[in-house]
């Protein structure tokens, strides 16, 4: 009987110890997490006191906060970055995977639906998709503001996005896939609205720059005169003030179409 219950005693001491370790170490690493937010909350809250901001704009700059901790807090979904960076793949590799994870975004905007068909190798196609990248951003962000010169057109993939311009009456708001600041593609061009987030948002950044690289160096002819004639019909309806950085309405979206559809049948 002695020998029995010193073996009991032994195993409950070996299963307690095991359990109050593991409780050690989640406690541990939950401190861990916790602590990044709490030392910013400490700055923010210096920051607040000893600048002296009003009432009124440290509760707006809380709520920003919150919202946007609650927003990261969420799980997030795995992007193609994160694939391409857990492993190693060869490039011809990395270029199908990339298009065909980005060929319905890129298909959305007319102009590249209508012609990219014509690199039949679809190597431009293909290498666009390095031209763009991954962003993502919590409810409240600013992405650009009217007055501003656009380096990038960008495409929403997921969340909702607001745009306020002084030429519209109300906001748009969008949620299904959209392309904006198209213009930036094909000239310069400054913002003449506003865009921020209003939930958990990805988006894809395309580089005017890297973008017209692309196509002087890789396009075959055919197609680098495709693109050329619509940027140039681009650039008769900004003229006529009749582009916004967003196609707000049936009409704008339908006229882009009709340039698209002529750039292609002209090249």
């Amino acid at each position: 009987e002695r020998a029995f219950a010193c073996v009991v005693v032994l195993i409950a001491l070996v299963t307690f110890s095991t359990f109050i370790g593991k409780m050690t170490t989640a406690l541990t690493q939950l401190l861990h997490i916790n602590s990044k937010h709490f030392n910013q909350q400490v700055m923010l809250r210096k920051f607040l006191c000893e600048n002296k901001i009003p009432a009124s704009v440290s509760q707006s700059m809380w709520h920003v906060y919150r919202t946007q901790q609650l927003s990261t807090e969420k799980q997030k979904q795995p992007i193609l970055s994160d694939v391409l960076k857990s492993f190693h793949m060869p490039m011809e590799l990395q270029l199908r995977l990339a298009w065909v994870v980005r060929q319905r975004l890129f298909s959305e905007l007319p102009v590249f639906r209508r012609v990219l068909h014509i690199d039949q190798r679809s190597s431009v196609a293909q290498a666009l998709c390095f031209c763009v990248g991954e962003r993502a951003a919590a409810p409240g962000h600013e992405i650009f503001a009217k007055g501003q010169r656009a380096r990038f057109a960008l495409c929403l993939a997921d969340g909702k996005m607001s745009y306020e311009s002084s030429r519209r009456e109300q906001a748009v708001e969008f949620t299904s896939v959209e392309w904006v600041s198209e213009a930036a593609l094909w000239g310069v061009w400054t913002h003449v609205g506003t865009l921020s987030t209003m939930s958990s948002c990805r988006w894809l950044e395309l580089d005017e720059r890297k973008f017209r690289e692309l196509v002087e160096q890789r396009a075959p002819k055919a197609l680098r005169e495709a693109l050329c004639i619509y940027a140039g019909l681009f650039e008769a309806a900004v003229q006529e003030e009749r582009i916004l950085d967003i196609p707000c309405d049936p009409v704008d979206v339908h006229a882009r179409k009709e340039m698209a559809k002529a750039a292609a049948d002209q090249a």
